[in-house]
């Protein structure tokens, strides 16, 4: 038999394990080994109660983060031609859905970049209002020819420049001013998409707001608007110069994937939608009877495109804007 050697200290012995321990530096005999070993520290499974997920305590680092991409509303546009104006990139971008206002100015919310010396340097950024704008402008404006130059409109990134600084957080709107912002969002896309602000009742003739919308039929067919956009055009100014011999429009509306041609017209007052009705209901528009009545503040007139017709829509619009680019108009 193989003799321990033990410390002045001494050893004690386990009968339970069976283990000699060595008092004055804690090592344990191993058998097996036939020698003194340090003890192994045991293993303490984790006991984690039902239903309850470890996680993990440790704070994730500061920084800023990027917004997703479903949330944002802007392009950014790039090779523009030089000789571009603040009005036509607005005429190019309005093309594709309405554009956010500034709430002080109440201009569209667009930025054409220039270098140090104040030289346009060939990019532009525009603000929609809808994030649906934003795909139709990666269809339709994205690689066409505008003045000789093949544009590229790309989903806008914003990133922060420099490192996270916490006390720099960016400030929020005030009571006063999300109010505002609010308002102009309404002027802007109206209720139920017929220009007129939520709210069911005007204060001052106590009637329905929606009575102030009027909704005509027959004023198009969808085969002459898939062959020519520009009647979208032609039906909106013909519709809005008939109105305004009884009031001033507000907004005019047309649904052009609408089998009965529908448009819909907002007026300032519920009486100016009287007289429209009386004054333009069998009556001639571009050669066509009109019907007129009163919108029933609920009936959604949307039309729901298939793919084919989406499709034919975009190719139609590509070809209205190459030859479109040369003209001005006031926005």
């Amino acid at each position: 038999m193989k003799k321990l050697w033990v410390t002045e200290a001494g050893m004690s012995y386990d009968p339970v394990t069976k283990i000699y321990t060595d008092l004055e530096s804690g090592k344990i005999y191993d058998a097996e080994k036939m020698e003194w070993v340090h003890p192994k520290k045991p293993k303490v499974p984790k006991v984690e109660k039902e239903g309850i997920i470890k996680t993990s305590t440790k704070r994730k680092k500061a920084e800023w983060f990027e917004a997703e991409e479903t949330q944002l509303s802007s392009v950014y546009v790039s090779n523009l031609p030089k000789t571009i104006t603040i009005d036509k990139f607005v005429k190019l971008m309005q093309k594709c859905g309405l554009l956010k206002q500034c709430e002080k100015t109440e201009k569209p919310k667009v930025k054409l970049y220039t270098d140090n010396e104040g030289k346009f340097k060939g990019d532009g950024l525009a603000h929609y209002l809808a994030p649906e704008s934003v795909d139709l402008a990666l269809q339709i404006l994205d690689e066409q020819d505008l003045e000789g130059n093949k544009i590229k409109v790309e989903l806008a990134k914003f990133e922060m420049k420099g490192k996270f600084d916490k006390t720099k957080k960016k400030k929020g709107m005030n009571k006063k001013e999300k109010i505002a912002a609010k308002k102009t969002k309404n002027k802007l896309l109206g209720w139920g998409g017929m220009g007129i602000t939520t709210g069911s009742e005007d204060p001052k003739t106590k009637r329905a707001r929606y009575e102030k919308v009027v909704v005509f039929s027959n004023c198009f067919t969808v085969d002459e608007v898939a062959r020519d956009p520009t009647i979208i055009l032609q039906v909106k100014d013909a519709l809005r110069a008939a109105c305004s011999g009884f009031g001033a429009p507000r907004k005019v509306n047309m649904f052009d994937g609408h089998p009965n041609g529908i448009c819909s017209v907002a007026f300032n007052s519920a009486e100016d939608a009287d007289r429209a009705i009386d004054g333009l209901d069998k009556r001639l528009l571009r050669g066509r009877t009109l019907s007129a009545k009163r919108w029933d503040g609920v009936t959604d007139y949307t039309i729901e495109e298939t793919q084919a017709e989406i499709e034919n829509r975009d190719s139609a619009w590509k070809e209205w804007l190459e030859d479109d680019d040369d003209e001005e108009t006031d926005y």
